[in-house]
């Protein structure tokens, strides 16, 4: 067994070679089940190597897919959901969470528009969920839904260069020239 190294990982299995991790992570980056490494020997042949959960809280990041959701209400739904799910992993430990919120979606607007209201309302949750749950940070990296049909018939550059890159497919002798000119 190796020392120093924080995030558990197991080198090789024939000759055993493991770092099992600290106890305990500290910050987001040293996310997971964190704990010591059982060795059970016997004729001096090694008859299992177990990971032992030791933290007293975890660390992880929960993505929540925001694609289609149509406002705050569903998008809490799901932040629910997911919030549970992690807390059943967690084995119930204190669970510090960096929440992303992700996905295009009609909700886009209104979470851009409002993001101190998401970070609120999201740590309430976190709270009534009644888990050991602190929301260390709630990050959205949504993005409003883009109709390329609609774009396309738009007479600007835009709808210029949707009709231009759509006419590409198929054409080979377009793409070569293309190709020389990268």
């Amino acid at each position: 067994a190796l020392g120093h190294v924080h995030q558990r990982e197991v080198l090789h299995e024939n000759s055993w070679i493991v770092f099992p991790g600290n106890i305990q992570g500290r910050n987001m980056r040293e996310r997971g089940s964190k704990g010591c490494t059982l060795v059970t020997v016997s004729d001096g042949s090694v008859l299992s190597v177990e990971h032992r959960p030791l933290d007293v809280a975890r660390w992880c990041e929960c993505a929540v897919d925001a694609t289609g959701a149509s406002d705050l209400d569903e998008l809490l739904d799901r932040t629910r959901r997911a919030l549970l799910v992690e807390m059943e992993q967690a084995e119930d430990r204190w669970l510090a969470v960096g929440l992303v919120v992700h996905g295009p979606g009609p909700a886009h607007r209104t979470l851009s528009a409002q993001h101190e209201r998401l970070v609120n309302e999201c740590r309430a949750l976190a709270n009534d969920i009644g888990g050991r749950i602190w929301l260390e940070r709630v990050d959205v990296k949504t993005q409003a839904e883009i109709d390329l049909d609609e774009l396309a018939k738009r007479s600007d550059p835009i709808g210029d260069l949707i009709r231009f890159i759509r006419g590409l497919r198929g054409n080979e002798q377009i793409l070569r020239d293309l190709l020389s000119e990268f």
